[in-house]
């Protein structure tokens, strides 16, 4: 070989020696490049499932929030919950228990399985135990545990889960409730665990504010039906005042009007006494007279028309006194109607003179258009024991509420009987009726038909309080278009 030869080969050697090196320097370049890129390709598949993991996780509670800004009832609220919870873990099995502290036995329990629907479980003394063990083992946050079967092996189709899943919450001072989910497959991992448990301090702290806003509703309608109250009650203060101002304004008018009463009445006996004894002068004088004297006097007479006048005379007197002892006894009403009943023992009065005198304080109200068939005889009393003025201001309310009801004319009928240990009085008007509604109604403070600034809806409020003290009992019969019946049954005084 020459040395040319052998210098080539030596050449070629180191040439290939090169290349091997560099072939064995890129491949270690390559795996290493290849590693890398495994590597990176498992830390973004962690990211990855890190990010769908966080977005799962952030779903969850974004569902939960909304929840709880909705409208769902509590019972709601915590269902939907669960199942927010059972979607997070992929459906396993779960127990919803609203357990009562006191009476375990009034606890209520449902259960999940998988993607069906609710179901209520009935419990029996042994489960209930079991539940009870659970919940000591369980605080207001969730509690991984070895799942041990036997707790709930009165239920049938278990799945054979590894782990329990628990958590209780408050409910009420006599209610917890509790929550266990059996998991077979799931991976908790804490931020799993963080994530759920910062949900069941959200619904926590929605279920004391729902409990909260239920107890502020609760005093806020118990507040505005004692203000309602409280104002109906001023109101009928108000009313009873100005019927007790309306009253002594009566007192004091029927007062002021007896004095010149006295006296006309006075004046007009003794007027009827003067005119008697001129008649009786003028007679003793015609007898003294001649014949030719007395056609005469007779001829005076009758151009002044004094046959006339002598005996409208003797009607004008008795007529005006009439009419005098009339409104005497409208003014004797008036007094009995505007006098207090203060405090003072029941007596015994008379309903028909009671009735009598309501009408005539009333009879400008029925005179025209309206015929009134009073059918209590004046010799039947119909005593009972009770408060004159009281009573007279009830019947007062239903005689002006009968004649209201017939605006263009009606009857009014007052009929009275005792039987059973009652005295039954009966008011019939022929006017417009009541519907059903409004006779559950009409003794309603402030419930009135009438228009606005006629009534005050108090009239009949307040007599059937009058009557209630009495202890009569009250009957309505009414038809719509016929008329309207009310039926008072007095309680006849005890004998002594």
């Amino acid at each position: 070989m020459t040395d040319d030869l052998q210098t080539q080969l030596i050449a070629t050697e180191k040439a290939l020696l090169r290349e091997k090196r560099a072939r064995m320097q890129v491949e270690l370049q390559l795996e290493e490049f290849s590693h890398r890129a495994y590597e990176s390709k498992v830390l973004l598949l962690e990211a990855y499932e890190q990010a769908s993991s966080k977005q799962v996780h952030l779903q969850f509670l974004s569902y939960l929030t909304s929840d709880i800004l909705s409208e769902k009832s509590l019972d709601e609220l915590i269902t939907a919950f669960i199942e927010h919870v059972l979607m997070l873990v992929e459906y396993q099995f779960a127990f919803n228990i609203k357990y009562h502290h006191s009476h375990p036995e009034q606890s209520k329990v449902t259960i999940k399985k998988h993607a069906q629907s609710w179901l209520p479980f009935a419990s029996n003394e042994e489960f209930l135990t079991q539940i009870a063990k659970l919940k000591q083992a369980s605080n207001d946050e969730w509690q991984l545990s070895q799942y041990d079967r036997s707790l709930f092996y009165t239920i049938k189709s278990l799945p054979q889960s590894k782990e329990l899943l628990s958590v209780v919450y408050p409910l009420s001072t006599t209610e917890s409730g509790l929550i266990a989910i059996a998991l077979d497959h799931h991976e908790n991992t804490n931020e799993f665990l963080q994530t759920i448990n910062t949900a069941i301090k959200q619904l926590t702290s929605a279920i004391f504010r729902r409990k909260t806003e239920e107890k502020l509703h609760r005093n806020y309608v118990k507040l505005k039906a004692t203000y309602d109250e409280l104002q109906k009650t001023q109101k009928q203060l108000l009313q009873s005042e100005k019927m007790a101002s309306l009253g002594q304004l009566a007192a004091g008018v029927a007062h002021e009007i007896n004095n010149p009463l006295a006296y006309i009445n006075s004046n007009l006996e003794t007027l009827m006494d003067y005119v008697g004894e001129y008649n009786d002068l003028l007679e003793q004088v015609e007898a003294m007279l001649t014949d030719e004297q007395k056609q005469q006097l007779k001829n005076i007479k009758s151009c002044a028309d004094f046959d006339f006048v002598e005996q409208d005379l003797k009607q004008l007197v008795p007529t005006t006194l009439e009419g005098v002892l009339r409104v005497k006894e409208i003014v004797d009403s008036l007094k009995s109607f505007s006098r207090a009943d203060d405090g003072s023992a029941a007596q015994q009065i008379s309903l028909t003179q009671c009735i009598q005198d309501s009408l005539k304080v009333v009879w400008n109200s029925l005179k025209y258009g309206h015929t009134v068939n009073m059918l209590i005889p004046d010799d039947q009393p119909l005593m009972i024991q009770g408060f004159y003025g009281k009573l007279q201001q009830v019947f007062v309310n239903f005689f002006v509420n009968a004649a209201q009801a017939m605006p263009d004319g009606g009857e009014l009928t007052i009929a009275a009987k005792t039987e059973q240990g009652y005295h039954c009085i009966t008011i019939t008007d022929t006017g417009c009726g009541m519907d059903e509604a409004t006779q559950r109604q009409v003794f309603n403070p402030f419930f009135t038909t009438k228009p606005e600034n006629v009534g005050t809806g108090l009239g009949l409020s307040v007599s059937f309080a009058i009557l209630q003290s009495h202890h009569v009992d009250i009957h309505i019969d009414s038809t719509v278009g016929v008329g309207t019946t009310f039926t008072l049954n007095f309680p006849l005084p005890e004998e002594k």
